[in-house]
């Protein structure tokens, strides 16, 4: 039992020394230091024709703070038809963009590590020309039916904000600062008016178009221009139409009365009788349309009844 403690111990003491050995005399392994890396900011933006884009960057990692150093690069342009940085530190760089541009242009911008140049970073930039409206002549609208259009913009730094530069939408329209015009057009006729588009540039740039918005509405009349004849005691439902105008009407006696037996619905302009006596009754029937200067027309109508007796021999009379 004396040799086997006496064996446990000897093991305990050689790896207490074996210990020692490595902490003290430095025979173990250091661990490595993190990797570098670079972190640019913004890592895409779109950019005006000769405007300025600021851009930062840091290195990571990098015990000495060395920073980055800046290069271009692109495709399909060279020396100043890419653009140009400026104002170079070791964090940040001003690009300002070429002028002109005809076509979307990307370029990158790349930040290198000084303290180990394998590492680095590129940030997109697209350049595009200056904001156009292509749209000249936004779609008729009709009166009484919704209206929606788009003028078409090209070019420039989204998001846009559209606003009226001069003259006036026509009545019942409204202009969206996305550019949407939609409205119920309630009176015919031509409005001429400009709109303004401003980009998100640095400043913004500003376009302009002329445009012109033609509102037609039918004439309003009403089609009916007799009433069959109704039968005394016996229901009946007269039906006047109406054409034209601006949707939903309204109806009203403008001269002349209904009997008393008659009632006129001033929304349908249906007239619903049960006739008592026989006879005609002349009257002039109105409707009014929607617009937001109402239009009228009118109509001079009459009710004839006959007697039950009256319509039995005109039945029986051959045709």
């Amino acid at each position: 039992m004396r040799s086997k403690n006496r064996v446990t111990l000897v093991g305990i003491l050689a790896a207490v020394a074996l210990a020692a050995n490595t902490i003290g005399c430095g025979g173990g392994s250091a661990s490595a230091p993190p990797p570098i890396f670079v972190n640019i900011s913004p890592s895409a933006q779109t950019v005006d024709e000769n405007r300025s884009a600021s851009l930062t960057a840091i290195a990571v990692n990098d015990p000495a703070q060395k920073g980055v150093t800046w290069s271009l690069a692109a495709s399909g342009c060279a020396a100043a038809a890419c653009g140009a940085l400026s104002n170079q530190t070791v964090t940040s760089v001003t690009y300002t963009a070429p002028n002109p541009v005809t076509a979307g242009l990307s370029v990158s911008v790349v930040a290198t590590s000084v303290a180990d140049n394998t590492k680095s970073e590129a940030a997109s930039l697209t350049v595009v020309p200056p904001p156009s409206i292509s749209t000249t002549s936004p779609p008729a609208g009709v009166g009484g039916s919704a209206y929606t259009a788009m003028p078409q913009e090209s070019g420039g730094v989204p998001p846009f904000s559209w606003s009226v530069a001069s003259g006036s939408l026509p009545t019942g329209f409204t202009l969206g600062t996305d550019g949407t015009i939609e409205g119920a057009p309630c009176t015919a006729g031509t409005s001429n008016f400009a709109v303004r588009l401003a980009d998100s540039g640095n400043p913004p740039l500003t376009a302009s178009a002329n445009l012109s918005i033609t509102v037609t509405v039918l004439p309003l009349s009403i089609g009916t221009t007799s009433l069959p004849s109704g039968v005394a005691d016996t229901i009946c439902i007269q039906a006047v139409q109406v054409a034209g105008g601006i949707s939903p009407y309204t109806w009203t006696v403008a001269s002349g009365s209904l009997p008393s037996w008659a009632t006129l619905n001033s929304s349908t302009g249906r007239i619903t009788a049960i006739p008592g006596t026989s006879g005609t009754t002349n009257f002039t029937l109105q409707v009014a349309d929607s617009e937001c200067s109402a239009l009228t027309s009118t109509q001079a109508l009459s009710l004839t009844v006959v007697s039950d007796t009256t319509a039995s021999e005109q039945q029986a009379i051959p045709s």
